[in-house]
Formats: structure tokens, sequence, C-alpha cells
């Protein structure tokens, strides 16, 4: 079967992707809620389980203890990954050291390694089983856990290596509709022509045994808020006082005293562009002290991911109000769905046991 993660993917861009359209017509699909945070969402999926059980919020957490210096080079960073096996790769924050060496990249391996989250994931399962897995996530190729590299993260060659995906299960991952979004927005001519290209790769993809799904829409940015300017006026110490993490959409605070999360606490109340966020109604793990989660429409500054937002269109809001996409072959209807659904889902569509998880079988 063939499993095919549509990156920045939401329910409107059938109306440009006339294959998948068609499929949407004879098959189980709708709109998917993914979990609060970035990759959250790709450990839900993979694990069946909630971030509260799988611990992951975002490509970044917080060090115990600040490191002594941080390699900000990313083809060095992701090259010693690559030497030690760790092959999660990311690129380092682009931010002040002072500000970056608070924080560490969540994941050291990717999801197609052994022990890269504390559960087991849909591939553990799979090899358990005896099943044959292949996957095309930028920049690896798998077939089963033997990895390569490949260094074009377009849709084109993303195609080109998953037509030599013959496993008992294929992932396939299609990247570059999610950078399009970002630059022209979920409108433009670019996101449309990009659509069209992908529906025909999945068209050429088609079996009888399919699962689709995204990890999130694409929506215009209506204003940028400077927030650190808030937070300086506080005249509270960073890596002191508190520490905080800006990602665009979100900020994450830790406090060393409470008296500098009231005054944290009590300033971001006064802020209408966002939000403090119950993290428990969002089963968020306890790694975070206070959440503030913008407005649909609004990006913080400056982010820690990127030095400039050039930006039109974002993602990472709300995800009980951005919803992601999923369409599931083989089964008629429209009904919204939890991405912890498609773990249960995929065992049975491969005839694996049950497994106790957070999600539910769409098929019962």
């Amino acid at each position: 079967m063939k499993c095919i993660f549509l990156d920045g993917f939401k329910q409107e861009y059938l109306q440009h992707t006339p294959y998948l359209r068609n499929l949407a017509q004879h098959s189980l699909h709708g709109n998917l809620e993914v979990p609060f945070g970035y990759t959250s969402i790709v450990a839900s999926f993979m694990t069946g389980f909630h971030p509260e059980k799988h611990g992951v919020i975002d490509v970044f957490e917080k060090r115990k203890t600040p490191a002594p210096f941080i390699i900000r080079n990313r083809i060095l960073a992701n090259g010693l990954r690559y030497l030690s096996r760790n092959l999660y790769f990311y690129t380092p924050l682009k931010v002040h050291q002072s500000k970056a060496r608070h924080f560490k990249p969540t994941l050291e391996k990717i999801w197609m390694q052994r022990g890269c989250l504390p559960l087991p994931t849909l591939f553990d399962y799979l090899e358990r089983a005896g099943k044959s897995f292949a996957a095309v996530d930028w920049p690896f190729v798998f077939h089963n856990r033997k990895s390569r590299l490949f260094f074009k993260n377009d849709s084109a060659t993303v195609i080109r290596h998953a037509r030599s995906c013959a496993a008992d299960f294929n992932f396939i991952h299609f990247g570059d509709l999610d950078h399009v979004g970002h630059i022209y927005g979920p409108n433009s001519e670019e996101v449309k022509a990009k659509l069209r290209e992908i529906d025909g790769y999945c068209q050429e993809l088609d079996e009888e045994q399919m699962v689709f799904f995204s990890d999130h829409g694409m929506d215009y940015i209506q204003e940028i808020f400077d927030l650190e300017a808030e937070l300086q006026k506080l005249k509270l110490k960073f890596g002191k006082d508190y520490t905080y993490f800006l990602g665009s959409t979100y900020a994450r605070f830790w406090f060393s005293t409470a008296e500098a999360r009231n005054i944290v606490v009590h300033a971001l109340s006064c802020i209408t562009e966002g939000t403090i966020i119950d993290q428990h109604v969002f089963r968020l793990p306890a790694t975070s002290h206070v959440v503030f989660l913008a407005k649909k429409g609004v990006v913080f500054s400056p982010s820690f991911f990127t030095k400039n937002m050039q930006y039109k269109a974002m993602h990472g809001w709300n995800p009980k109000e951005q919803k992601a996409f999923y369409l599931v072959k083989g089964f008629s209807g429209k009904q919204e769905a939890h991405i912890v659904d498609l773990f249960p889902t995929l065992l049975a569509m491969m005839g694996l046991p049950d497994v106790r998880c957070d999600g539910r079988n769409l098929y019962s």
C-alpha cells in the first residue's frame, strides 16, 4: 500500500487537483485535526498518540543548562549528525548565540530509524510483523532501515525515487507545496501549478490501497506583531528571569521565579494579537510553563526560525481552526478525523494487530 504525505495541503485545494477530487468523491475523506506545534504532528501520526504521550511539540526544546556554544552552519551541524547516524536533520536557529544556546533539537533520529521516539512507531510495528517498508522523505530514501541521501527537495525528484518503492508499505512525502504556499500564498498561480503537478504524480502512484494526509493547511498573513519588543519593555533578563522561544505563530515561556511568571502573564493578557492556551486542552506535554498562541492571521516577530519574515502565508495557528486534510481510498464518506486516527486505520489496512493508542480506526 502507499501512504502519501501532502505537506501543506488543505481540503479547498481539491478544486485544483482533478485526480484527488475525483478520488475523494468515492473515498473516505475530510478535514483533519492535528496537534498544536510542528514536529508534534508527524510524531502523532507515527505513534497514534497525542503530544502529552510522545513528548514532542516542535523542532527545538529547551536545554536544562545552556550549551557553551552551538554550531550555526547547517551543513556542518547535519554532517556531524549524519556521521553519527542521527538522521533527523535541522536548520540551526536564526538568533544570537546568547539565545540559541538555550535550545537543542528535539529529536536525533528520523521517523524510519529505531528509537526516534520514546514510543514505538508505525515503522517499528511493520518491522515486528515482518512487513517491508520504503520511504521517500527528503533528504532520505529508506528501504527498511537502510538509507541513502538525495539532495534536491522538489516533487519531481520525490516521484523519481517513489517509482522504485515496491515494499509492503510505502511512505512518500511531497514537501515543496508547503514552501511554495509560504512564499506566494494559497491562492497564487504558483500554488495552483504545484498542486496540478503533485496531483499528476499522485495519479501515477495510484493503487488499490492508498492513504493521503497533510500536516496543516495554509492561510494568508494579515499582521506581523513584534512580540519581542513588548517583552523587552518588561525589564526581565533572558536566561536569568525567564526564557522564551518565538516560533512565528506561538511563543513558549519558561520562568525562573513566580514573579517573572506573573509579570509576563499579565503582559500577555493585555496583548490582543494572541492568547494563552490551556495546554491540557491541547494535550501537550508539561515541558513549557506558558504557551502564547497567535490569533489566526497574526505572526510574531522576530521568529527564531527565520531572519526575516518574508512569507505571504503561514500555518501553525489553532489546529482546531486551521485544519489539514486526509483521504482513505477504499471506503466512502466524509467525516472529520484527528491525525492520531490514521495510525490504527493504517494498521488495520495492513492486517496488523490492534494497538492501544489515542486514535480510533476510521473503518470501525
